[in-house]
């Protein structure tokens, strides 16, 4: 099993790499956000208070937007060549396809959201560095819960018409109690510098992340096989 997942990972992070322009237009498109919403509210006149009090609504938008083009992306190169039957036979195991897709959408999403905060840092002018790495932590937290979910969905989507908004209209809604956790945690972090480990809503992703990976595990077999 481990080979073949190490197998199988290995193929879909160099479809990642390969693909440079996804990579840029992913990028950019979050660099764009940071931009604009920075324009937006530094003309206004805030100070740092009131930037950093806006700060976790603003990353974590930006990880949403950001995330469901990562995602939109997840199945493209078996959908156009209908390969997921080859990979199937090949895996023997949905699991490990699905784990494989997991953990490649996992890494890149964490790697952009990384981006995103040192550019809004940049942009905003908030200095949060001696947080980064708790910003960092939560975005691992946060990514589990949003691509264990979103891999599923992206599969279902995928074979459908329509997926560029499908994908969103499923996963955003269905979301909302990992946004409203991670919203929270982040706020609490930077006024008080502390990451609230015990705190409800640090339970609740940590609770979103298991619920949602174990029942994608579940459902992804039945989705595959469809």
């Amino acid at each position: 099993m481990f080979t073949q997942l190490s197998v199988l990972l290995s193929k879909d992070m160099q479809a990642i790499l390969r693909r440079g322009h996804f990579l840029a237009a992913s990028g950019g498109f979050a660099a764009l956000l940071v931009i604009v919403c920075s324009f937006a509210f530094r003309v206004i006149g805030y100070g740092q208070t009131e930037l950093i009090e806006l700060t976790p609504g603003i990353i974590w938008v930006i990880f949403l937007f950001s995330g469901v083009t990562v995602l939109g992306q997840s199945f493209i190169v078996e959908k156009e060549n209908d390969a997921l039957h080859g990979l199937l036979m090949a895996a023997g195991d949905p699991l490990i396809i699905y784990l494989s897709k997991f953990i490649a959408n996992s890494v890149l999403l964490t790697f952009l959201q990384a981006f995103v905060i040192i550019l809004h840092g940049v942009f905003f002018g908030v200095d949060y560095f001696e947080h980064f790495f708790f910003l960092l932590a939560l975005s691992v937290f946060a990514s589990i819960g949003f691509i264990a979910l979103g891999t599923l969905l992206a599969a279902i989507s995928t074979v459908s018409s329509g997926r560029e908004i499908l994908l969103p209209m499923l996963l955003f809604p269905l979301c909302l109690p990992l946004v409203a956790g991670v919203v929270s945690v982040t706020r609490v972090l930077l006024q008080d510098g502390v990451f609230p480990v015990g705190d409800f809503w640090f339970v609740m992703v940590l609770v979103f992340d298991v619920v949602s990976l174990v029942m994608s595990l579940l459902l992804f077999e039945f989705v595959a096989r469809e």
